[in-house]
């Protein structure tokens, strides 16, 4: 896991707001740091838990139907240590 997405996950994790790995367009198959907004928990939730990090506050968007995952590609997570 690279510094960005300890930093993110650390913000989050503050704001108690939970993440979750995601892998969106164009990273084959590469995971990063997500969160899944809509009941539970707002894009701007999102962003002010996230907004002491640099670079943080332009995460890349997907429409999942009935809500918005925010992901940010450069926060990445190594296979190798999620096990």
């Amino acid at each position: 896991m690279n510094q960005f997405a300890v930093e993110i996950i650390d913000a989050l994790t503050v704001a108690c707001i939970e993440w979750n790995e995601y892998s969106g367009r164009g990273m084959c198959g590469e995971q990063c740091v997500s969160v899944h907004c809509g009941r539970d928990v707002s894009e701007g939730e999102v962003l002010e838990a996230v907004a002491t990090v640099p670079g943080a506050l332009r995460p890349t968007r997907d429409q999942l139907g009935l809500g918005t995952v925010l992901y940010w590609p450069r926060a990445k997570i190594d296979e190798k240590e999620k096990a």
